[in-house]
């Protein structure tokens, strides 16, 4: 989650679907429920809203690299949920960039609570790697990798522990694993080239990435699997994917991979956007009543692109109106991407459009 929640955001959702109209629910209820923690399906107790708000104003801190911001809502969401091995993971992770030598403290509670847990010894990788400890880093970061092998960032994390160890053939060893496992991203062979030119020690702290066109051409392919390797690759949350897919005339797999998402984590706003844009688009109204009443009570704000594809909603559903007051209630940042800057333009003329068809015209007078 890398949104920020904020009383905010459910204000703008719970005022603008009004008109639609929805039902909240989805709190309150107990038992246990399944939730996506750094890209792993776990089973556990039902958290307050309350705790994902904490954790995603974290999130959005760290992704804005105010470290200690994102620590102090992190402790907080910690308060609320202190068996998180997720939440102890992230607090682990700031304290590191941020240059705290507690870090490694809230790294071991976390492995006390769940020592299978791979995002953890990924990011115990990275920051024993940032400390310049390379030999520490190679040996969290292969653990990680055989908890997850299919995770690209971790593999890359290994590549580059054995490139700062000078261990040229095995980062080449596993770096032609990834090349095998994703042969669509450029960049890994970019990378090879580096390592083979001896240039692979300057090349390591930066990795290449894919570009996000590349991820589009996969979904306007129906590529799927080659979508979401690149989404993988490029740290793009699925929920954004989903919303790419939609945004992009691909409904049904935007519906797909925003059903898988909403049902693990109700609180994802863009999921939940998706989701329901998707089912009007597909006219699949027991799809779109059943989306409605499963927003969590305190969501996550939307990507920029699901801000659009929300504000595109209500102009079908409800007018040009109450399509404006969201874009105006929802605008705090400009679009993230290309393709909702697109997006958003194009929303902009059509409504713009609209208003110069509302307004009447002044009669000729007769000569």
């Amino acid at each position: 989650m890398k949104q920020i929640v904020t009383r905010r955001a459910s204000i703008w959702f719970r005022g603008c679907v009004l008109g639609l109209p929805l039902v909240a629910a989805c709190s309150g209820f107990g038992g246990g429920v399944t939730r996506v923690v750094d890209g792993q399906a776990q089973e556990g107790p039902f958290i307050g809203p309350e705790s994902y708000a904490a954790y995603a104003r974290g999130a959005q801190f760290e992704a804005q690299e105010q470290y200690p911001e994102a620590e102090r809502a992190y402790t907080e969401a910690l308060e609320l949920d202190p068996n998180s091995v997720g939440i102890w993971t992230r607090l682990g992770s700031v304290r590191c960039a941020g240059g705290k030598s507690d870090a490694a403290g809230a790294f071991e509670r976390a492995e006390r609570l769940e020592p299978e847990f791979a995002a953890l010894w990924y990011e115990r990788g990275r920051c024993s790697l940032q400390r310049n400890k390379p030999r520490e880093a190679n040996e969290a970061a292969l653990k990680a990798l055989s908890l997850d092998p299919l995770h690209l960032p971790t593999t890359t994390l290994v590549v580059e522990t054995f490139v700062q160890l000078k261990q040229a053939k095995s980062a080449l060893r596993y770096l032609d694993a990834a090349i095998a496992l994703y042969p669509h991203v450029s960049a890994l062979e970019q990378w090879k080239h580096a390592i083979l030119q001896g240039r692979g020690s300057a090349d390591a702290r930066t990795v290449p990435r894919p570009k996000l066109d590349e991820l589009d051409r996969a979904l306007l392919n129906d590529t799927t699997d080659t979508a979401r390797e690149l989404a993988l690759a490029l740290d793009l949350g699925e929920s954004e994917l989903a919303a790419r897919a939609v945004a992009l005339g691909k409904t049904k797999t935007g519906r797909e991979q925003a059903q898988h998402v909403q049902q693990a984590d109700p609180a994802d706003g863009t999921a939940w956007v998706t989701l329901l844009s998707s089912a009007d688009l597909l006219r699949d109204e027991v799809l779109y009543e059943a989306t409605l009443s499963a927003l969590d009570e305190e969501p996550t704000a939307p990507s920029s692109l699901a801000v659009v594809l929300f504000a595109e909603l209500l102009k079908r559903r409800v007018g040009a109106d109450a399509a404006r007051a969201w874009l105006e209630a929802a605008a705090a940042e400009p679009p993230e991407t290309p393709l909702a800057t697109r997006q958003l333009r194009r929303l902009e003329n059509e409504l713009k459009d609209a208003a110069s068809a509302d307004v009447p015209k002044a009669e000729t007078p007769l000569p």
